[in-house]
């Protein structure tokens, strides 16, 4: 079977699938995909309103109650 370097090929494909993630970011490639097939409520938006903070706030007190219930 041969010899397998890994670091080898990590350092020599690494970089080209780097700068991939990186023009999809810069060009929102994501945004685009899931405009695509109707999932548009996922994409990333700059809006924080007091609405949506006191809705994480209040998932992660029901997350972490649910912890303490279950290492119980």
């Amino acid at each position: 079977m041969g010899n397998v370097n890994f670091a080898y090929s990590f350092m020599e494909y690494f970089p080209m699938l780097l700068v991939v993630l990186i023009l999809c970011n810069v060009f929102d490639v994501y945004g685009r995909i899931l405009g695509y097939f109707g999932l548009s409520r996922f994409k990333f938006n700059d809006e924080a309103t007091n609405e949506k903070i006191e809705e994480g706030k209040n998932l992660l007190q029901i997350g972490k109650k649910k912890i303490i219930l279950f290492s119980e």
